[in-house]
C-alpha cells in the first residue's frame, strides 16, 4: 500500500481530515475575532480589577496582586474549556449525525480512533484558541506572583484532563441523544450536576469520590498557594487530604487522575463501538462486567474506611438525621427504657445504616444501568440469531431442522444478557456484603441479641431478585414498558408513601414504602433486627411481601420470556430452512 493510501493514524492530528475541516470552519475570521474580543474584554477587565484592587486598594505587593488576579483568569479558562467546549462538542456531534455526515465519515478510510480524535479536538478548536488568548495573563501571574511551577502543573494538568473527559462526555451525549440542540444542553447540565449537585449531596455523607470528576479537589488543595490579599478574608477551604481507598491513602492528584482516566477509557470504548457499528450497545457484555467491577471496587474502597471509622461520621448529614431519630425514639420510651438506652451507640448505628442503605441503592441503580446497556430487545435478538445461522451455513440449518436450537455467542449484543445480569447482581451482592460485614456497630458481638448474625450475612442477596426482575422485564417488554413499570410499580408507591406520611398516616405509607424495589436497601437492613418497633416491624412485613411478590413476578417473566425466545428461534429456523 502506498503512503498516500495508508489510513491516518490517531496521533497524526494535523493530518486528520476531520480536525482540519473544523480548523477551517470553526476558525473563520469574523466569528473568531468577535469571540476573541469578547473573551479578552472580560478577562482583561477581571484581571485588572483584581490586580489593581489588590495592589492599590488593599496595599498588597505586586506579587500578591498577581496571585489574586490569577484566580478569576483561571475560572474564565475553566468556563471556556469545560462548559463552552463541552457544549460545542455535544452539539456538533449531534448536528453531524442529523445531517448525515457521521454516516459519511464511517465510509472514509480512517480508523474509528482517528475519527474520535478528529471530532474530540476539532469541534472545540475555537475554545482552545480562546483559551490560548488568556494564557498571557496566566504567564504574567505565574512569574510576577512567584507561583510554584509544581502548583501550576497540577492545576493546568488537571484542567486539560478534565477538558478531555468533559469533551468525551459531550461526544457520548451527542452520539446517544438524537436531538441536536438538546445534546449540547444535556452535556452542559451534566457539567453543572458534577460540580454543584453531586458534591452537595454526597459530600456531607463523607463520600468524596464523585468530587474527583471535577477540578474542585485540586483547587481546594492549592487555594492557599495562589490566593492573595483580595481572598485573605475568605476562610480556607477544608482540604480533603489523603483520599481513602481500602487501606491506602492516595493524594489528590493521583486519585483525580485515577477516576478521570478510568472514565476517559470507558467513554473511548463507547465511542469506538459506536463508530464501528451505530447499532452496537454502548458497552459489550464482558467489558460491562469489567466496568461494573471497577466502579464497585472504587466506591467500596472509598466507603469502607468511612464505614469502619465512626469519627468520620461526625458532623455529617447522616449523623444529624440519626440524632433526630434517636431523640424521637427517646421521647417515646419510658424512664426505665431510657436508662438502658445508649443514644451515642444508637446514633452511630442509624448513621452507618443510612450510609449502607444509600450505598445499596446506588449499587442497585448502577446494576440497573449496566443491565439496560447490555440487554437486547427482541429485534436485536432476532438479528443475532439470523447472523449466527448465516455464519454457520448449511450445517446449522440441517441441525435446526432436527430440532436443535440456534444460539448467538454469549458476548454478542443480541444474545440474552441473563448470565451477565446474574454476574452483575452477584458483584453487587459482594460489594454490599463487604461493607455490611465491616460495619462494626452491626457485627459487634454485644449486639447479637439485637441483630440476627445469619440474616445479617444473607441480606445483600435480597438485591439479586430485583436486578433479575428488572432484566427479565426489560428483555421481554423493552425499554419503554420497563420505564413505565419502574415509575408505576416502584416510584409511585414511594411518592404515595411520602404524601400519606405527611398527613400523619403511618401504617399504609410504611407498607407502601416497603413494596418498592427502590426501598429494598432500607427494609433489607431491618430484616436482621430481632426486636423491631411498630414501624420497623411493618417494614419487615412489607419487605417480605415485596420479595415474595417480585419472586413470583420473576418466575412469570422468565416463563413468558422463554416462550417468546422459543417462538423467535422457531421462526428464524423455519425461514432458514425454507430458504
Amino acid at each position: 500500500m502506498s503512503e498516500s493510501l495508508k489510513p491516518i493514524q490517531w496521533w497524526q492530528i494535523w493530518s486528520n481530515p476531520i480536525f482540519r475541516r473544523y480548523l477551517r470552519s470553526r476558525l473563520r475570521p469574523a466569528p473568531l475575532i468577535t469571540w476573541v474580543i469578547i473573551v479578552l474584554t472580560f478577562t482583561a477587565t477581571l484581571f485588572f480589577l483584581f490586580f489593581y484592587g489588590s495592589e492599590f486598594r488593599l496595599k498588597g505587593s505586586p506579587e500578591a496582586a498577581a496571585r489574586d488576579a490569577c484566580i478569576p483568569v483561571l475560572f474564565i479558562q475553566m468556563l471556556i474549556l469545560l462548559f463552552m467546549g463541552t457544549g460545542s462538542v455535544a452539539g456538533g456531534i449531534s448536528r453531524e449525525a442529523a445531517d448525515g455526515m457521521v454516516d459519511y465519515q464511517r465510509l472514509t478510510p480512517m480508523t474509528p480512533l482517528s475519527k474520535i480524535v478528529g471530532y474530540l479536538f476539532g469541534l472545540p478548536v475555537r475554545e482552545y484558541v480562546l483559551f490560548a488568548t488568556t494564557v498571557p495573563f496566566t504567564v504574567f501571574c505565574i512569574f510576577v506572583g512567584n507561583i510554584p511551577l509544581g502548583v501550576v502543573a497540577e492545576v493546568y494538568g488537571m484542567l486539560f484532563t478534565s477538558a478531555i473527559l468533559y469533551h468525551l462526555t459531550g461526544c457520548v451525549a451527542g452520539t446517544v441523544v438524537k436531538r441536536r440542540h438538546f445534546a449540547g444542553r444535556v452535556a452542559q447540565i451534566m457539567v453543572i450536576f458534577l460540580y454543584f449537585v453531586l458534591p452537595g449531596l454526597l459530600g456531607p455523607l463523607g463520600f468524596v469520590l464523585f468530587e474527583y470528576l471535577t477540578m474542585r479537589p485540586i483547587l481546594v488543595e492549592q487555594f492557599d498557594s495562589i490566593r492573595g490579599p483580595a481572598f485573605s478574608n475568605l476562610p480556607s477551604p477544608e482540604k480533603i487530604g489523603g483520599v481513602p481507598l481500602f487501606d491506602w491513602k492516595l493524594n489528590t492528584l493521583s486519585f483525580s487522575l485515577l477516576i478521570q482516566c478510568s472514565l476517559i477509557i470507558i467513554f473511548m470504548v463507547i465511542l469506538y463501538r459506536k463508530w464501528r457499528q451505530p447499532t452496537n450497545h454502548l458497552l459489550g457484555k464482558n467489558f460491562a462486567f469489567v466496568v461494573h467491577l471497577w466502579i464497585l471496587t472504587l466506591i467500596t474502597g472509598n466507603a469502607l474506611p468511612i464505614i469502619k471509622n465512626e469519627n468520620q461520621l461526625s458532623g455529617g448529614r447522616s449523623e444529624r438525621v440519626a440524632e433526630m431519630l434517636v431523640e424521637q425514639r427517646m421521647a417515646e420510651k419510658n424512664l426505665e427504657e431510657i436508662e438502658n438506652f445508649n443514644p451515642r451507640e444508637a446514633t452511630n448505628v442509624i448513621a452507618q445504616s443510612s450510609i449502607l442503605a444509600s450505598l445499596g441503592l446506588g449499587f442497585l441503580a448502577l446494576t440497573f444501568g449496566m443491565i439496560t446497556i447490555i440487554t437486547p430487545d427482541s429485534d436485536k435478538f432476532t438479528r443475532a440469531l439470523r447472523k449466527a445461522q448465516k455464519l454457520k451455513g448449511d450445517e446449522i440449518t440441517e441441525k435446526t431442522s432436527l430440532g436443535i436450537e440456534v444460539k448467538a455467542p454469549h458476548n454478542a449484543d443480541g444474545a440474552t444478557s441473563l448470565w451477565h445480569t446474574i454476574a452483575l447482581a452477584l458483584l453487587t451482592f459482594g460489594a454490599w456484603s463487604i461493607l455490611i460485614q465491616n460495619t462494626q456497630n452491626l457485627i459487634n458481638e454485644s449486639h447479637s441479641s439485637i441483630y440476627n448474625p445469619l440474616v445479617l450475612i444473607l441480606i445483600p442477596l435480597g438485591l439479586v431478585p430485583y436486578a433479575l426482575c428488572y432484566h427479565a422485564f426489560l428483555e421481554r417488554f423493552g425499554r419503554r414498558a420497563t420505564l413505565l413499570f419502574v415509575i408505576f410499580a416502584w416510584l409511585v408507591p414511594l411518592l404515595t408513601s411520602a404524601v400519606l406520611g405527611v398527613r400523619g398516616i403511618e401504617t399504609i405509607p410504611t407498607l407502601l414504602f416497603g413494596l418498592s424495589a427502590l426501598a429494598s436497601p432500607v427494609f433489607l437492613l431491618l430484616f436482621p433486627l430481632t426486636e423491631a418497633s411498630d414501624n420497623e416491624r411493618l417494614l419487615q412485613i412489607s419487605g417480605y411481601f415485596s420479595l415474595f411478590a417480585h419472586t413470583v413476578l420473576l418466575i412469570f417473566l422468565w416463563w413468558t420470556l422463554n416462550r417468546q425466545k422459543n417462538r423467535i428461534r422457531t421462526q428464524v429456523s423455519k425461514q432458514a430452512f425454507n430458504s
